[in-house]
């Protein structure tokens, strides 16, 4: 089960959401499900501190990708920074 508290269930809720009309795996997401959620986000809201504030609740409510949590995935890393730049 992902760790996510009460007070950020609303925060949580959009990528659960999104996993299940996408046929996506909630509690253990890939990286590529991670990247593809970001993307989607930023094509609904391109403001970068809306997705930042994303990469945050799923680094704190889901499990770890690859061995890290969401935030210091290098790949999402990555991802942030080429978004800040553009």
């Amino acid at each position: 089960m992902h760790n996510c508290t009460m007070p950020n269930q609303c925060k949580w809720q959009p990528f659960s959401s999104w996993c299940a009309g996408s046929g996506n795996d909630l509690l253990h997401p890939s990286i590529r499900t991670v990247l593809a959620y970001l993307q989607h986000l930023r094509q609904l809201d391109p403001k970068h501190a809306a997705t930042l504030r994303h990469v945050s609740t799923l680094s704190s409510c889901a499990n770890k990708v690859d061995s890290a949590p969401v935030g210091k995935h290098p790949l999402v890393a990555w991802w942030i920074l080429v978004r800040e730049i553009i």
